[in-house]
Parts: structure tokens; C-alpha cells; sequence
């Protein structure tokens, strides 16, 4: 479109106009940008020499705050759900022959701890012939998985293997009893895991693993074949105790 009055269309560009962009310095024009870039990357070199500069320079508080630091760890474990662990192998194998009932002979230890622990504590139980057992040093709901081994000796008797986790209140008396029984193999060997869930309502109670042969029996022991793992799920205590409906009638 054109304006009626005149003959150059509306909003176009004049002589005038062309001449006035045409009458540019390039030298001047590229002085001005490089300026400016170089501006910009000693702004950026300046902060990344202040934030290096500044890191070094609070390098002896840091260390000086490292309890402060670890707390802060463990609040966030806290936070968020992890508020108990431990991992353990048991580092010796264990014989069980006509002794069984002696106290303490029975209990496989789980002395070697695997990484950290929290809230976890070895200890020693004088009534198991100061075995090492675990302390949950918080009350809550816990989770133990325990894993063993048996083989088999030239003795002959039941193909029966017990693994039980026991669960003694900090007085020494029994509180929770979780069982497991499994056959030898065609090998004489037999591999079991048992998984519990419960409640304790205190710190103080102490874990341990009882094990019981139908005839005299090796138990391994080291990484490979052992392993006890407690996790702490919850700080809440519900539902605790146990139930027991008695032995079912044999039909």
C-alpha cells in the first residue's frame, strides 16, 4: 500500500535512511564487542578465582566442624528412614556334636562387622559364654535376615537342621523366637535364611542365632555362607508380643 500523498510506500526505508546505515565504522563496531565479551569472561574468571579462593580459605573450619558436620549426617539418615543397620558374618565355623545343650554352644557368632552400623552395637552375652550377639540400641520395629550353612560328619542321626533367631530382653529372658527347620541335601549339606519381623519396645535387646543338629554337624563360617543383617524400619511400637495358638493336633 501507498500513502495517497506520496509515492514511497509507508514505513519504507529512504535514501536517507540507507545512507545513515550504510555510515558505519567497522573497527569501532568490533572494538565495542570484543569489550564487551572480555568484560564478561573476567567477570566469570574473577568469580570461579573468589569461589576457589574462598573454598581454601574455609578448609580449617570445615575440619574444625567435622562433629558438627557427622551429626548433621546422621539427622539426615534420620530424616530420612535410616535410623538403624548393621551387617555381620560370623568369621569362625561351629562343631555341634553331643554338647548341644551346653549354654552358648549352640549359638553361631557373628563377630566380623561389614560396613558401618547405627544404632547397632556387638556385645558380649555372659548367659551364651560371652558369644558375641546384637544390640538394638532403639526401640522400634526391626528386621533380622540370618543366613548359615551345615554339612554333614561321618555320625549318623536325623537329616533335621534347626536355625533359629532369638530375641532376649535386656533382663535375659526370651521375648521373640522365630524358627526355621530344613532337611540335608542328597550332599549332606543344606543351606538356610530366616527373615522376622517384630517389636521391641526399649533399647537393650540383643539378637543371636541358635542352631541345632539331629546329629553332629559342621556350620560354616566367613562371607560367603553366614550373614546376619538387622534394619530398623520404624521408631513406632504397634501390635508388639507374639502369638502362639499351641501345637496342631496330629491327625
Amino acid at each position: 500500500m501507498t500513502s495517497p500523498d506520496r509515492l514511497v510506500p509507508t514505513k519504507s526505508y529512504t535514501k536517507t535512511t540507507v545512507s545513515q546505515m550504510q555510515n558505519v565504522d567497522i573497527s569501532a563496531y568490533k572494538q565495542a564487542q570484543n569489550a564487551d565479551m572480555q568484560h564478561q569472561a573476567e567477570s566469570v574468571r574473577g568469580n570461579l578465582l573468589g569461589n576457589l579462593l574462598g573454598g581454601f580459605a574455609n578448609v580449617p573450619a570445615a575440619v574444625s566442624n567435622a562433629p558438627e558436620i557427622r551429626d548433621l549426617q546422621d539427622a539426615t539418615q534420620k530424616l530420612e528412614g535410616i535410623i538403624g543397620y548393621g551387617s555381620y558374618v560370623a568369621s569362625q565355623n561351629l562343631f555341634l556334636s553331643i554338647d548341644q545343650d551346653v549354654a552358648g554352644a549352640r549359638v553361631q557368632s557373628f563377630d566380623r562387622q561389614v560396613g558401618p552400623s547405627v544404632g547397632v552395637t556387638m556385645v558380649k552375652d555372659p548367659a551364651l559364654a560371652n558369644k558375641i550377639v546384637q544390640r538394638m540400641d532403639s526401640k522400634g520395629l526391626w528386621q533380622v535376615l540370618a543366613q548359615t550353612r551345615a554339612q554333614n560328619t561321618g555320625f549318623t542321626g536325623s537329616e533335621k537342621v534347626y536355625q533359629d533367631i532369638v530375641v532376649k530382653a535386656p533382663n535375659g529372658t526370651e521375648y521373640y523366637r522365630r524358627s526355621l527347620d530344613e532337611n540335608e541335601g542328597s550332599d549332606g549339606k543344606i543351606s538356610m535364611l530366616g527373615n522376622v519381623f517384630f517389636t521391641i519396645p526399649a533399647a537393650g535387646y540383643m539378637v543371636h542365632i541358635e542352631l541345632f543338629s539331629g546329629k553332629w554337624r559342621w556350620f560354616y563360617g566367613g562371607s560367603q555362607w553366614t550373614g546376619l543383617s538387622l534394619l530398623k524400619h520404624s521408631s513406632e511400637v504397634e501390635n508388639p508380643g507374639t502369638v502362639d495358638p499351641g501345637t496342631p493336633p496330629v491327625a
